[in-house]
């Protein structure tokens, strides 16, 4: 975290003559010049997780703090990890892979996804001292098995233990990431027959409104769901890394920082975390400087 160099304000003599009260230490002067912070963002490539990070970015300026926002990438977090940023705005499965990559034992479980709990406990236990979490949000980016109402109708189901049992007529799709997890919740649930295609996240919209298969797995806050009239599977979410929204930061991130940042965390639920992606995805999506500029409307 570099600090830029402020020149303090001193009282001479010729100060003095100009007006003696400018350094009487009277509380109603104007409190002297302290160093301006400088944070530097990493951002994401992600549409959704850019503007967030450019909300939390103009948040934290308006507190008097600057932010340098890094080019995206698709990998910031590892930028933050490097020490080459001070700050990155992720979600908390993916935190916990950066940090210790590989899934908690599940043994003794019946899924090797993230919980919200088992991503903190892992993400606690593996930072390393130079870096620390802040607050997660309430409200959540993990994944859902999303399909039409007239798709559930047609396989006359209600959730996903229903859809489970039409096994071999099912066709879905995914990302890489989500697909692994998908193949193996439906391997447990002796649904190994339903086909699943890997593919990137920008095709599933289309491969969903043209009824290419019979469900995509999306973001929970994904406004495509809401907005054109799709449903997302319910008993899905269980299936995928839960993804409450946090910052990783520098150790050295000072507490007025943290405090903001977890002040924009804690209004991250589900309403609001819909209303960003809207916004970032649309049909003519807004530039995360608008979304954050909306902020205050958004977080209503």
């Amino acid at each position: 975290m570099k600090r830029r160099k402020v020149l303090p304000v001193l009282c001479t003599g010729a100060v003095l003559v100009l007006g003696l009260s400018a350094c009487t230490g009277n509380p109603q002067d104007p409190a002297p010049p302290t160093e301006a912070v400088e944070l530097r963002m990493a951002t994401h490539s992600e549409p959704t997780y850019r503007a967030l990070g450019a909300i939390y970015a103009d948040q934290l300026e308006q507190k008097g703090y600057q932010v340098t926002l890094l080019d995206p990438v698709a990998d910031p977090a590892a930028q933050v990890l490097a020490g080459q940023a001070d700050l990155v705005i992720t979600s908390a499965g993916t935190a916990a892979h950066q940090v210790a990559p590989a899934r908690p034992d599940t043994k003794n479980t019946d899924s090797a996804v993230l919980s919200r709990e088992q991503s903190a406990k892992m993400i606690a236990g593996a930072l390393p001292e130079n870096v620390r979490a802040l607050d997660a949000s309430p409200g959540d980016l993990g994944s859902v098995l999303v399909m039409s109402r007239a798709q559930l109708a047609l396989q006359d189901v209600e959730d996903y233990k229903e859809l489970a049992q039409k096994c071999p007529s099912l066709k879905l799709a995914a990302p890489q990431a989500s697909a692994t997890l998908l193949r193996e919740g439906l391997d447990g649930a002796n649904c190994s027959a339903a086909k699943v295609e890997a593919t990137t996240a920008d095709r599933l919209p289309g491969m969903l409104r043209n009824a290419e298969v019979d469900g995509v797995v999306l973001s929970q806050a994904d406004a495509l769901i809401a907005d054109e009239g799709f449903v997302s599977v319910a008993g899905t979410e269980a299936l995928f890394d839960s993804e409450p929204v946090l910052a990783l930061g520098d150790a050295d991130v000072d507490e007025g920082a943290a405090r903001a940042i977890n002040e924009v965390t804690a209004k991250l639920d589900e309403d609001t975390l819909t209303a960003v992606s809207r916004m970032a995805h649309g049909t003519e999506p807004a530039s995360a400087e608008d979304v954050a500029e909306r902020w205050q409307w958004l977080s209503q």
